[in-house]
């Protein structure tokens, strides 16, 4: 929570923000200016290939968490629930590798 407030500071500097969709240039130094305050180094993604890369890990990260957590489950209900979930997550990685099949 500490960190989400700190983060909250640093894009505000402690006043009210006024996002407009013209304001573009405005936006960017407000990030700029809030990662340099918190000290978050930005890197790039440097293709479209790298961010479905990116995007499979994640899929397959939520995957095993849920997996861990059905595995850990104290009731039927919360166990199928968690099941559930990790088949979502383990679509979305599987749509994800069709996409990339596809482009490549």
């Amino acid at each position: 929570m500490a960190r989400l407030l700190k983060w909250r500071g640093a894009f505000s500097g402690g006043r009210s923000t006024d996002f407009q969709p013209d304001k573009e240039k405005k936006l960017r130094a407000l990030f700029a200016g809030a990662c340099e305050v918190i000290g978050v180094n930005v890197k790039a993604v440097a293709t479209g290939f790298d961010t479905i890369d990116i995007a499979i890990d994640k899929e397959k990260k939520s995957h095993d968490f849920y997996n861990r957590q059905s595995a850990n489950a104290a009731y039927d209900a919360e166990r199928d629930f968690y099941k559930a979930l990790a088949a979502e997550e383990r679509g979305h990685e599987l749509i994800l590798v069709d996409y990339y099949e596809y482009l490549t």
